[in-house]
C-alpha cells in the first residue's frame, strides 16, 4: 500500500483485493489482485482488459510506475502469480517430484481458477465491465517468469485472449538455438540491471574496459568455477536466490537490494521514500517461505533457457495457434542475448508460418525495443513501455 500510494492517480482508481481461488487442505488460496480503472471507464465505456504478470517473484505492485499511463487505454488488472508477491504460499508444490510439464500446469492452473475467480467475484464486477461470459477476450501480457506463464496460459486458453504481449520474457527458445555456446558467467547470468558491451574470451565486458591476457585467464576461470556451481550445485539441488537471502542473512540482503536500488537514486522521478518503499517490499517478498519459485528450476536450464520453449514447433510456430504475439525488451536488456539476437526473426518466422496459405494474415506480432531500459523496463522506461 506504500507503493500504491505514491500513483498520482485520484482516490478509487486503484483498488487492491484478495480472491480466493481454490482450497489446499482445507484451507482458502487467495491471490492478490489489483485493478486500476476509472469508474468512468467502467459504468460508461468499453475499454479493453489487460492482465498484467510480473516476473520471478515481484509482484504487480512494483509495476506501480505504470499504472497512470495505462489506465486511459485498459481496464488494468495486475495479478500476482500463485506463491509470490502477496498471493498465498499454499504448500502443494513439490519441485523435486515435478516435471517441466507438470510444473508449467500449475502456473497455468491456477491462473485459470483465478480468471474463472474473477469473472464470478462480486467485486471483480463492481470494478471492471467484462461481458455476458466474464474475463475473456483479454489482453495477457507477462514480464519476465511472468511472460513464460503468460505464454503458456494462451497456448491453453487461447480461446479467452485476444492479444499476447511478452515483456523481455524467457522461456522463448532452448539452449540449440544459440549459434555459439557460452558459459553462464558474466555474460548470460542475469542482472537486474542489464549488460551492454562485448564478448572476449568468454568474459562479457563494458566497451572501456581493458584486460591483459593474464587478467582474462583468471577471470575466465572463476566465471567457470561459478557456471558448474550454479549448475551442479545451486541449479541440481533446487536452491532459489530467495533461499541465498535466508541463509546470508538480512545484512546481505538489504545490501543486495541496496546496489539494485542504486542507479534509481539520483533520477528526478524517484523519491526516496519511494526507494524505501521498493526497498521494503522487496525484502519483505524474498523473506517469505518459498513455495512455487523452485518452478524456475523445474522449468528451466540453469542459463535460464527454457526446457518446454514457448517458440517451438508445438507452441507458438505452429500454425493453428494464430494469436498475435508481441516481444517487448529493453535496449540494455539482457533477454535479447538469452533468444541468441534473433528476437525480430522469431517474430518473423511465426507469422509467416501462422499466415502461411491465409487470405488474409492475422494481425501481425510484432518485436519493439523500448529505450533507456534494462531488463525493469516499468521501472526504467515505464511511459514507453506503456506506448
Amino acid at each position: 500500500r506504500k507503493l500504491l500510494k505514491q500513483v498520482p492517480l485520484p482516490k478509487g482508481v486503484i483498488r487492491l483485493f484478495r480472491l480466493k481461488v481454490r482450497e489446499f487442505e482445507g484451507q482458502p488460496v487467495y491471490m492478490q489482485t489489483i485493478v486500476i480503472n476509472r469508474p468512468e471507464n467502467y459504468q460508461n465505456k468499453e475499454l479493453p482488459i489487460l492482465v498484467f504478470l510480473h516476473g520471478y517473484c515481484g509482484s504487480g505492485s512494483l509495476f506501480y510506475k505504470t499504472y497512470e499511463h495505462l489506465v486511459d487505454h485498459f481496464q488494468v488488472v495486475f495479478v500476482d502469480i500463485i506463491g509470490m508477491g502477496g498471493s498465498d504460499h499454499p504448500e502443494d508444490f513439490s519441485p523435486h517430484k515435478s516435471s517441466p510439464e507438470e510444473c508449467r500446469d500449475y502456473f497455468v492452473g491456477y491462473l485459470e481458477d483465478w480468471r474463472r475467480a474473477f469473472s464470478k467475484s462480486g467485486t471483480a464486477h463492481k470494478f471492471v465491465k467484462m461481458g455476458p461470459n466474464g474475463l475473456d477476450k483479454f489482453v495477457l501480457t507477462g514480464h519476465s517468469f511472468g511472460g513464460f506463464v503468460s505464454g503458456s496460459y494462451a497456448l491453453a486458453y487461447p480461446q479467452y485472449i485476444k492479444k499476447l504481449i511478452l515483456v523481455s520474457p524467457i522461456g522463448t527458445v532452448d539452449d540449440s538455438y544459440f549459434e555459439t555456446q557460452v558459459t553462464l558467467g558474466l555474460k548470460s547470468l542475469p542482472t537486474m540491471t542489464g549488460t551492454q558491451g562485448r564478448v572476449s574470451s568468454g568474459i562479457y565486458l563494458d566497451d572501456d574496459d581493458e584486460l591483459d591476457n593474464h587478467e582474462i585467464n583468471t577471470l575466465d576461470l572463476v566465471e567457470r568455477g561459478m557456471d558448474n556451481l550454479v549448475r551442479n550445485y545451486f541449479w541440481a539441488n533446487i536452491y532459489s536466490p530467495q533461499d541465498a537471502s535466508k541463509f546470508f542473512g538480512s545484512r546481505w540482503t538489504n545490501s543486495t537490494i541496496d546496489d539494485f536500488l542504486e542507479k534509481y537514486k539520483n533520477r528526478d522521478d524517484y523519491s526516496q521514500q519511494e526507494l524505501d518503499a521498493i526497498h521494503d517490499y522487496l525484502f519483505s517478498i524474498v523473506q517469505r517461505k518459498g513455495t512455487s519459485e523452485y518452478g524456475l528450476m523445474v522449468l528451466f536450464q540453469h542459463d535460464l533457457t527454457a526446457k518446454l520453449p514457448l517458440f517451438a514447433p508445438d507452441a507458438f510456430c505452429n500454425r493453428n495457434f494464430d494469436l498475435p504475439v508481441s516481444i517487448l525488451v529493453g535496449d540494455t536488456d539482457w533477454v535479447p542475448d538469452l533468444i541468441g539476437k534473433k528476437g525480430r526473426a522469431l517474430i518473423n518466422k511465426r507469422n509467416s508460418i501462422v499466415n502461411r496459405g491465409k487470405k488474409e494474415g492475422i494481425q501481425q506480432s510484432n518485436y519493439v525495443v523500448c529505450p533507456d531500459s534494462a531488463h525493469n523496463l516499468q521501472m526504467d522506461n515505464p511511459q514507453h513501455l506503456c506506448q
